[in-house]
């Protein structure tokens, strides 16, 4: 199985491309926000050790637009569980029941790179928005909370 994502700053996402052992590959435009989301829940179901830093990306040039992508879908939403060797990411697009891909020990570690090495060249800062995520949890906690719940 192999990932790759590029960031394409015209449309302020990044293009996930998923190819598959069987040879058939499918690719995906996910927002910042979801982008992002997939660094937070990784963390919050503790998928990836907190010692792990992440690398300092190679210093590039600004990214460039890239040209259309016609087989790309639009992610509606990102699932991410927890299994006893790894994960699963389940990618909700449209009708479709999911599309999704099963991570394992190097493959999760390297997936979890590829979320922080991407975010930091696109210039997400995702250490903000894994802040700006926590903090939103925190709120619905104590509201749920607040009403008793």
């Amino acid at each position: 199985m192999g990932v790759q994502a590029k960031y394409d700053p015209k449309e302020d996402r990044m293009l996930l491309s998923l190819e598959y052992g069987d040879g058939s590959t499918r690719i995906f435009w996910l927002t910042r926000r979801q982008w992002i989301g997939m660094m937070h829940e990784m963390a919050a179901l503790k998928l990836v050790p907190k010692d792990e830093a992440a690398t300092e990306p190679p210093k590039k040039s600004a990214p460039k637009p890239l040209p259309p992508q016609p087989s790309a879908t639009m992610v509606e939403s990102v699932k991410l569980r927890k299994q006893d060797q790894g994960a699963r990411v389940v990618f909700s697009v449209g009708e479709e029941q999911g599309v999704g891909v099963t991570l394992a020990g190097d493959g999760l570690a390297g997936f979890h790179r590829l979320l922080e090495q991407q975010a930091e060249r696109a210039g997400w800062d995702p250490r903000a928005g894994i802040e700006r995520l926590n903090a939103g949890v925190v709120a619905r906690n104590l509201m749920r909370k607040a009403r008793g719940e």
